[in-house]
């Protein structure tokens, strides 16, 4: 399957177009800001997550297995890392909870490629 996203920029930070009703800030990592503003010039930004099942490229996203069972097992909020291309990233639990919930991904058993459309 794949899972299309727009992150818009609110002033200096970046936050991805999902519902929630949070009362905490959901913003994405500094990091991933940080390289969404190098990449574009624009309000916002597109992206696709593809599902794989066999083919692991470049842009394939890698969560940390310790993260991903302190999430499985627990309600605490903390920052699950992953890496795409050997560059580490941050989404906090929360984001990731919303991102499973809301598109029925599973970050815990499947993996996803990563292609940003519109730069």
């Amino acid at each position: 399957m794949n899972y299309k996203f727009t992150a818009k920029r609110l002033g200096q930070h970046w936050y991805l177009d999902i519902n929630h009703d949070s009362p905490l800030d959901i913003s994405l990592d500094e990091k991933i800001e940080k390289y969404f503003s190098l990449i574009t010039n624009k309000d916002s930004l597109s992206f696709v997550l593809y599902e794989i099942h066999s083919i692991v490229d470049d842009n394939t996203i890698f969560f940390d297995e310790e993260d991903i069972v302190r999430y499985l097992t627990t309600n605490d909020y903390f920052s699950i890392r992953f890496w795409i291309r050997d560059h580490e990233f941050n989404i906090s639990s929360d984001m990731y909870y919303l991102l499973e919930g809301q598109y029925n991904m599973n970050f815990h058993k499947n993996m996803y490629t990563i292609e940003i459309c519109n730069i």
